[in-house]
Protein backbone atom coordinates (compact mmCIF):
# COMPACT_ATOMS: atom_id res chain seq x y z
CA UNK A 1 0.00 0.00 0.00
CA UNK A 2 1.19 3.64 -0.59
CA UNK A 3 -0.22 7.08 0.77
CA UNK A 4 0.41 10.22 -0.08
CA UNK A 5 0.30 13.23 2.34
CA UNK A 6 -0.25 16.61 1.36
CA UNK A 7 1.88 19.02 3.73
CA UNK A 8 2.74 21.72 1.94
CA UNK A 9 0.07 24.34 3.63
CA UNK A 10 1.01 27.25 4.70
CA UNK A 11 -0.75 26.80 7.92
CA UNK A 12 -2.15 30.76 8.41
CA UNK A 13 -4.11 29.79 11.19
CA UNK A 14 -2.30 28.39 13.34
CA UNK A 15 -0.02 31.86 12.94
CA UNK A 16 2.12 32.89 14.52
CA UNK A 17 3.22 29.63 15.49
CA UNK A 18 3.31 29.08 12.29
CA UNK A 19 5.86 31.77 11.06
CA UNK A 20 9.05 29.39 12.39
CA UNK A 21 7.35 25.97 12.41
CA UNK A 22 5.50 24.13 9.49
CA UNK A 23 2.21 23.18 10.53
CA UNK A 24 2.97 19.28 10.19
CA UNK A 25 6.00 19.49 12.77
CA UNK A 26 3.57 21.19 15.53
CA UNK A 27 3.82 19.33 18.72
CA UNK A 28 0.75 17.58 19.48
CA UNK A 29 0.72 15.88 23.03
CA UNK A 30 4.60 16.00 21.88
CA UNK A 31 4.69 14.55 19.19
CA UNK A 32 4.56 16.39 16.00
CA UNK A 33 0.97 16.33 13.97
CA UNK A 34 2.54 14.19 10.81
CA UNK A 35 3.65 11.41 13.15
CA UNK A 36 0.02 10.69 13.73
CA UNK A 37 -0.82 10.35 10.12
CA UNK A 38 2.12 8.41 8.95
CA UNK A 39 1.61 5.67 12.25
CA UNK A 40 -2.05 5.16 10.81
CA UNK A 41 -0.72 4.34 7.75
CA UNK A 42 1.93 2.30 8.71
CA UNK A 43 -0.50 0.59 11.10
CA UNK A 44 -2.40 -0.70 7.80
CA UNK A 45 0.24 -1.78 6.03
CA UNK A 46 1.67 0.93 4.24
CA UNK A 47 5.72 0.38 3.28
CA UNK A 48 6.05 3.69 1.45
CA UNK A 49 4.75 7.61 2.14
CA UNK A 50 5.21 10.12 -0.58
CA UNK A 51 4.94 13.26 1.64
CA UNK A 52 4.28 16.65 -0.86
CA UNK A 53 5.83 19.55 0.85
CA UNK A 54 6.56 23.28 -0.22
CA UNK A 55 6.31 25.62 2.58
CA UNK A 56 9.52 25.16 5.22
CA UNK A 57 9.99 21.83 3.74
CA UNK A 58 13.51 21.41 4.86
CA UNK A 59 12.30 21.02 8.15
CA UNK A 60 10.15 18.25 7.44
CA UNK A 61 12.38 16.50 5.52
CA UNK A 62 15.44 17.29 8.17
CA UNK A 63 13.15 15.79 10.39
CA UNK A 64 11.78 12.57 9.28
CA UNK A 65 14.32 11.85 7.10
CA UNK A 66 13.87 8.19 5.16
CA UNK A 67 11.49 7.29 7.19
CA UNK A 68 13.41 4.15 8.63
CA UNK A 69 13.41 5.24 12.21
CA UNK A 70 8.90 5.30 11.65
CA UNK A 71 9.27 1.99 10.13
CA UNK A 72 8.32 3.44 6.61
CA UNK A 73 10.43 4.38 3.53
CA UNK A 74 9.51 8.35 2.94
CA UNK A 75 9.76 9.80 -0.39
CA UNK A 76 9.76 13.87 -0.66
CA UNK A 77 7.59 15.47 -3.63
CA UNK A 78 9.16 19.01 -3.61
CA UNK A 79 6.43 22.08 -4.63
CA UNK A 80 8.79 25.18 -5.82
CA UNK A 81 5.86 26.93 -5.81
CA UNK A 82 2.77 26.64 -4.00
CA UNK A 83 -0.08 23.65 -6.37
CA UNK A 84 -3.16 23.56 -4.13
CA UNK A 85 -3.68 20.28 -3.65
CA UNK A 86 -4.47 18.96 -6.65
CA UNK A 87 -1.29 20.38 -8.18
CA UNK A 88 0.66 18.56 -5.10
CA UNK A 89 -0.95 15.52 -5.93
CA UNK A 90 0.11 15.81 -10.14
CA UNK A 91 3.43 17.00 -8.77
CA UNK A 92 3.99 13.26 -7.22
CA UNK A 93 2.46 11.69 -9.96
CA UNK A 94 6.51 10.36 -10.51
CA UNK A 95 6.10 8.29 -7.33
CA UNK A 96 2.43 6.79 -7.37
CA UNK A 97 2.51 3.42 -8.26
CA UNK A 98 -0.42 1.69 -7.19
CA UNK A 99 -3.87 2.71 -5.90
CA UNK A 100 -2.73 5.08 -2.93
CA UNK A 101 -4.51 6.67 -0.06
CA UNK A 102 -4.14 10.67 -0.19
CA UNK A 103 -4.98 13.01 2.78
CA UNK A 104 -4.51 16.21 3.92
CA UNK A 105 -1.52 16.99 6.76
CA UNK A 106 -3.94 18.55 9.07
CA UNK A 107 -6.66 15.72 9.86
CA UNK A 108 -6.26 13.67 12.55
CA UNK A 109 -8.37 10.53 12.18
CA UNK A 110 -8.51 6.81 13.62
CA UNK A 111 -10.12 5.83 9.94
CA UNK A 112 -10.14 1.94 9.38
CA UNK A 113 -8.21 2.17 5.91
CA UNK A 114 -8.50 -1.66 5.61
CA UNK A 115 -12.20 -1.76 5.63
CA UNK A 116 -12.14 1.57 3.52
CA UNK A 117 -9.78 -0.22 0.74
CA UNK A 118 -12.74 -3.44 0.68
CA UNK A 119 -15.50 -0.36 0.29
CA UNK A 120 -13.37 0.80 -2.53
CA UNK A 121 -12.56 -2.24 -4.64
CA UNK A 122 -16.53 -3.96 -3.76
CA UNK A 123 -18.11 -0.80 -5.32
CA UNK A 124 -15.02 -0.74 -8.09
CA UNK A 125 -14.78 2.84 -7.28
CA UNK A 126 -12.31 5.08 -9.10
CA UNK A 127 -12.15 7.61 -6.04
CA UNK A 128 -13.49 6.49 -2.38
CA UNK A 129 -13.99 10.00 -0.20
CA UNK A 130 -14.07 9.62 3.54
CA UNK A 131 -17.13 11.39 4.72
CA UNK A 132 -17.91 12.28 8.41
CA UNK A 133 -21.52 13.28 9.52
CA UNK A 134 -21.58 16.16 11.73
CA UNK A 135 -23.91 18.43 13.93
CA UNK A 136 -23.24 21.89 11.83
CA UNK A 137 -22.57 21.26 8.03
CA UNK A 138 -22.81 25.01 7.44
CA UNK A 139 -19.14 25.71 7.60
CA UNK A 140 -17.91 22.77 5.27
CA UNK A 141 -18.26 21.50 2.08
CA UNK A 142 -21.49 18.94 1.59
CA UNK A 143 -21.32 15.55 -0.29
CA UNK A 144 -24.58 14.37 -1.32
CA UNK A 145 -24.77 10.24 -2.13
CA UNK A 146 -27.37 7.79 -2.51
CA UNK A 147 -27.95 5.30 -0.62
CA UNK A 148 -25.36 2.91 -1.81
CA UNK A 149 -22.73 5.31 -1.41
CA UNK A 150 -22.17 7.21 -4.64
CA UNK A 151 -21.61 10.44 -4.79
CA UNK A 152 -24.02 12.79 -6.62
CA UNK A 153 -23.25 16.27 -5.85
CA UNK A 154 -21.12 18.48 -3.83
CA UNK A 155 -22.00 21.59 -2.44
CA UNK A 156 -19.81 24.05 -0.69
CA UNK A 157 -20.37 26.18 2.28
CA UNK A 158 -24.33 26.18 2.09
CA UNK A 159 -27.15 28.00 3.15
CA UNK A 160 -28.96 26.84 5.72
CA UNK A 161 -32.20 26.08 3.08
CA UNK A 162 -29.71 24.30 0.72
CA UNK A 163 -28.56 21.67 3.45
CA UNK A 164 -30.04 18.28 2.47
CA UNK A 165 -26.96 15.51 4.13
CA UNK A 166 -24.80 16.18 7.08
CA UNK A 167 -21.79 14.50 5.60
CA UNK A 168 -19.02 16.47 4.24
CA UNK A 169 -15.67 15.51 2.75
CA UNK A 170 -13.41 14.32 5.38
CA UNK A 171 -9.95 14.79 4.09
CA UNK A 172 -9.01 11.08 3.40
CA UNK A 173 -9.26 9.49 -0.17
CA UNK A 174 -8.55 6.36 -1.78
CA UNK A 175 -7.55 7.22 -5.82
CA UNK A 176 -7.17 5.12 -8.96
CA UNK A 177 -3.36 6.40 -10.40
CA UNK A 178 -5.30 6.89 -13.72
CA UNK A 179 -7.27 9.97 -12.60
CA UNK A 180 -3.72 12.06 -12.58
CA UNK A 181 -4.66 12.35 -16.32
CA UNK A 182 -7.19 14.64 -15.15
CA UNK A 183 -5.20 17.20 -13.09
CA UNK A 184 -2.71 19.29 -14.97
CA UNK A 185 0.62 19.93 -14.84
CA UNK A 186 2.91 22.67 -13.02
CA UNK A 187 -0.65 24.97 -12.23
CA UNK A 188 -2.16 25.49 -8.97
CA UNK A 189 -5.47 23.31 -8.81
CA UNK A 190 -7.81 22.09 -6.06
CA UNK A 191 -9.00 18.78 -6.17
CA UNK A 192 -11.98 19.90 -3.73
CA UNK A 193 -13.24 22.13 -5.98
CA UNK A 194 -11.55 21.54 -9.29
CA UNK A 195 -10.74 17.59 -9.96
CA UNK A 196 -13.98 16.03 -7.70
CA UNK A 197 -16.84 18.35 -9.86
CA UNK A 198 -14.66 17.36 -12.98
CA UNK A 199 -14.71 13.37 -12.02
CA UNK A 200 -18.83 13.60 -11.63
CA UNK A 201 -19.06 15.67 -15.04
CA UNK A 202 -16.89 13.20 -16.96
CA UNK A 203 -19.09 9.94 -15.21
CA UNK A 204 -16.18 8.77 -13.09
CA UNK A 205 -17.19 6.54 -10.20
CA UNK A 206 -16.90 8.65 -6.78
CA UNK A 207 -18.31 7.01 -3.56
CA UNK A 208 -18.13 8.11 -0.24
CA UNK A 209 -16.81 5.50 2.41
CA UNK A 210 -18.83 7.31 6.37
CA UNK A 211 -16.33 7.31 8.90
CA UNK A 212 -18.45 6.69 12.04
CA UNK A 213 -15.22 7.31 14.65
CA UNK A 214 -12.58 10.29 15.75
CA UNK A 215 -12.17 13.32 13.37
CA UNK A 216 -10.94 16.89 13.48
CA UNK A 217 -9.51 19.17 11.45
CA UNK A 218 -6.23 20.28 13.43
CA UNK A 219 -6.72 23.73 11.56
CA UNK A 220 -6.98 26.70 14.18
CA UNK A 221 -5.82 27.01 17.43
CA UNK A 222 -9.03 26.36 18.77
CA UNK A 223 -9.51 23.11 17.66
CA UNK A 224 -5.66 22.28 18.23
CA UNK A 225 -6.59 22.61 22.21
CA UNK A 226 -9.70 19.99 21.49
CA UNK A 227 -7.49 17.27 20.20
CA UNK A 228 -5.31 17.59 22.55
CA UNK A 229 -7.80 17.24 25.28
CA UNK A 230 -9.60 14.52 23.25
CA UNK A 231 -5.81 12.65 23.01
CA UNK A 232 -5.53 13.11 27.33
CA UNK A 233 -8.64 11.77 27.83
CA UNK A 234 -8.91 9.04 25.77
CA UNK A 235 -11.52 10.26 22.96
CA UNK A 236 -9.03 9.58 20.67
CA UNK A 237 -7.69 6.57 21.39
CA UNK A 238 -3.45 7.33 21.20
CA UNK A 239 -0.77 6.26 23.60
CA UNK A 240 1.05 8.62 25.29
CA UNK A 241 4.39 8.02 26.55
CA UNK A 242 5.81 8.36 30.00
CA UNK A 243 5.46 7.43 33.11
CA UNK A 244 1.47 7.45 34.75
CA UNK A 245 0.77 7.82 38.07
CA UNK A 246 -3.25 8.66 38.34
CA UNK A 247 -3.67 12.04 36.13
CA UNK A 248 -0.49 12.87 35.59
CA UNK A 249 2.08 11.00 32.33
CA UNK A 250 5.74 12.61 33.14
CA UNK A 251 8.35 11.64 30.56
CA UNK A 252 11.90 10.48 31.44
CA UNK A 253 13.64 13.11 33.97
CA UNK A 254 11.12 14.76 34.86
CA UNK A 255 10.40 16.39 38.43
CA UNK A 256 7.06 17.05 39.54
CA UNK A 257 6.51 18.31 43.03
CA UNK A 258 4.62 15.43 45.06
CA UNK A 259 1.72 18.53 45.94
CA UNK A 260 0.99 19.13 42.67
CA UNK A 261 -2.75 19.69 42.63
CA UNK A 262 -4.70 18.64 39.48
CA UNK A 263 -8.02 18.87 38.79
CA UNK A 264 -7.86 17.52 34.78
CA UNK A 265 -5.14 15.60 33.23
CA UNK A 266 -1.48 16.66 32.60
CA UNK A 267 0.84 15.47 30.27
CA UNK A 268 5.06 16.40 30.65
CA UNK A 269 7.36 15.39 28.20
CA UNK A 270 10.82 14.85 29.21
CA UNK A 271 12.91 16.48 32.09
CA UNK A 272 9.96 19.16 32.89
CA UNK A 273 10.34 20.34 36.31
CA UNK A 274 7.32 21.29 38.07
CA UNK A 275 7.60 23.23 41.02
CA UNK A 276 5.45 23.54 44.52
CA UNK A 277 2.05 24.23 45.11
CA UNK A 278 1.07 24.06 41.07
CA UNK A 279 -2.89 23.37 39.96
CA UNK A 280 -3.54 22.42 37.16
CA UNK A 281 -7.47 22.10 35.59
CA UNK A 282 -8.68 20.77 32.63
CA UNK A 283 -6.08 19.37 29.57
CA UNK A 284 -2.63 20.82 29.64
CA UNK A 285 0.69 19.65 28.11
CA UNK A 286 3.94 20.17 28.89
CA UNK A 287 6.82 19.81 25.92
CA UNK A 288 10.35 18.97 26.76
CA UNK A 289 12.59 20.81 29.21
CA UNK A 290 9.64 23.23 30.10
CA UNK A 291 9.88 24.45 33.78
CA UNK A 292 6.81 25.49 35.97
CA UNK A 293 7.83 27.89 39.19
CA UNK A 294 5.89 27.31 42.66
CA UNK A 295 1.58 28.76 42.95
CA UNK A 296 1.33 29.06 38.92
CA UNK A 297 -2.07 27.66 37.73
CA UNK A 298 -2.37 26.37 33.82
CA UNK A 299 -5.67 25.34 32.51
CA UNK A 300 -6.49 23.86 29.00
CA UNK A 301 -3.24 25.14 27.55
CA UNK A 302 -0.21 23.31 25.44
CA UNK A 303 3.41 24.51 26.41
CA UNK A 304 6.04 23.87 23.78
CA UNK A 305 9.22 23.02 24.83
CA UNK A 306 11.97 24.49 26.53
CA UNK A 307 9.52 27.51 27.82
CA UNK A 308 10.20 28.69 31.39
CA UNK A 309 6.98 29.83 33.30
CA UNK A 310 7.96 31.55 36.47
CA UNK A 311 5.77 31.44 39.95
CA UNK A 312 2.26 32.85 40.33
CA UNK A 313 1.89 33.10 36.47
CA UNK A 314 -1.94 32.03 35.52
CA UNK A 315 -2.37 30.97 31.70
CA UNK A 316 -5.73 29.80 30.54
CA UNK A 317 -6.28 28.17 27.17
CA UNK A 318 -3.70 29.36 25.41
CA UNK A 319 -0.94 28.44 23.38
CA UNK A 320 2.85 28.97 24.39
CA UNK A 321 5.40 28.66 21.25
CA UNK A 322 9.13 26.78 21.96
CA UNK A 323 11.63 28.70 24.03
CA UNK A 324 9.14 31.53 25.69
CA UNK A 325 9.96 32.98 29.24
CA UNK A 326 6.55 34.01 30.89
CA UNK A 327 7.94 36.04 34.23
CA UNK A 328 6.19 36.13 37.77
CA UNK A 329 2.69 37.19 38.39
CA UNK A 330 1.60 37.00 34.50
CA UNK A 331 -1.84 36.17 33.53
CA UNK A 332 -2.08 35.05 29.97
CA UNK A 333 -5.65 34.75 28.86
CA UNK A 334 -8.41 32.76 26.90
CA UNK A 335 -7.03 32.14 23.07
CA UNK A 336 -3.85 33.86 23.43
CA UNK A 337 -1.11 32.46 21.20
CA UNK A 338 2.44 33.22 21.55
CA UNK A 339 5.16 32.60 18.82
CA UNK A 340 8.36 30.91 19.79
CA UNK A 341 11.18 32.77 21.76
CA UNK A 342 8.19 35.76 23.24
CA UNK A 343 9.07 37.21 26.12
CA UNK A 344 6.48 37.98 29.15
CA UNK A 345 7.82 40.39 32.15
Amino acid sequence: MQALILAGGLGSRLRPLTFTTPKPLLPLVNKPLLLYQIELFRKYGAKEIILSISYLREQISDYFGNGKKYGVKITYALEKKRLGTGGGVKNSEKFIKEKTFISNSDIIADVDLEDMLDFHQKHKSDLTMTLFPVADPSAYGLVKTSKDGRILSFLEKPKFSEITTNTINAGFYLFEPELLNFIPNGVEYSLERELFPQLLKKGKRLFGYIHSGYWQDLGTPEKYLDVSSDILNGRLKYPISGRKKGALIAGKGSKISGNLKIKGKLVCGKNVIVEDDVWINGSVVLGDNCQVGKEAKLADCIIFANTRIKEKVEIENAIIGRDCLIGAYNKIGKETVLNDKSLAR
